[in-house]
């Protein structure tokens, strides 16, 4: 269960909901690509 001031972390493709929210919701969300990609470099 997540507290106020908390940091929460899911991994990608794992299953979470919100459930029983009482007060106002705030957040983040932070999305960034993998460590390495496909992609060459520009050299």
């Amino acid at each position: 269960m997540a507290v106020p001031g908390a940091a929460l972390f899911v991994p990608a493709g794992e299953h979470h909901s919100f459930t029983e929210i009482t007060e106002s919701l705030f957040m983040y969300v932070i999305f960034s690509p993998a460590e390495r990609t496909n992609a060459r470099a520009e050299e």
